[in-house]
């Protein structure tokens, strides 16, 4: 029955070509499956008791995860990929809401907040790609590609490299997405930032 429910917020979500706003979206509509699924009412109407999934959650977790591991892994990239959204969902929503469904649930899926106008949203939002894109290089380059970086700096880049990322898949693979997780290694991506432009700099302009 859930399955039936959440179909055409599949569809939608699937309708969406910008990821960062898919993986906002999924984000929040994750939460609604989590916290109102059970107010919905074709499933409110359905005779069952709801202890039982408490007594049995570990069981019924393992065995979603088990028939549904590759969607798991679909699913905490889109979360990685949703750390890095900044306003995405407030900014759709703002000319868009009449399509989306289950609005109202969504809307309660994340609490109130005084957000700036859109232009200062879609400048922050080109600052974190920046930093998204300058993270996921240096990574590769790092792991992959050392040979680029100078000798000496190696182990401390791999540092960086190993703290943040493994905080972020670890998030991905046990949460929903928010930038506000991102924000706790903020420094160290941004001393990240700084690095790959100087390495970008020495290799372009000398």
């Amino acid at each position: 029955q859930t399955k039936k429910e959440f179909r055409e917020i599949d569809k939608f979500l699937l309708s969406i070509d910008n990821i960062l706003l898919r993986a906002e979206l999924l984000s929040d509509y994750e939460v609604v499956a989590q916290y109102q699924t059970f107010e919905f009412d074709s499933i409110r109407n359905i005779n069952f008791d709801k202890s039982l999934f408490v007594e049995n959650a570990n069981q019924i977790a393992l065995e979603i995860l088990r028939n549904n591991f590759f969607d798991y892994l679909k699913l905490s990239f889109l979360h990685y990929i949703g750390n890095w959204s900044i306003g995405s969902k407030a900014r759709f929503l703002d000319e868009n809401s009449s399509i989306v469904p289950r609005l109202e649930e969504l809307k309660k899926s994340s609490g109130p907040m005084n957000l700036p106008n859109n232009m200062l949203l879609s400048i922050a939002q080109i600052y974190f790609i920046i930093l998204f894109f300058a993270l996921t290089i240096y990574s590769l380059l790092v792991l992959f590609f050392c040979s680029i970086l100078e000798k000496k700096r190696n182990f401390e880049d791999f540092s960086y490299i190993f703290i943040i990322q493994s905080y972020l898949i670890l998030i991905s693979l046990t949460n929903v997405s928010t930038p506000r997780y991102l924000m706790l290694f903020y420094p160290l991506i941004v001393i990240v930032l700084i690095k790959f432009l100087d390495l970008l700099k020495k290799r372009v302009f000398y």
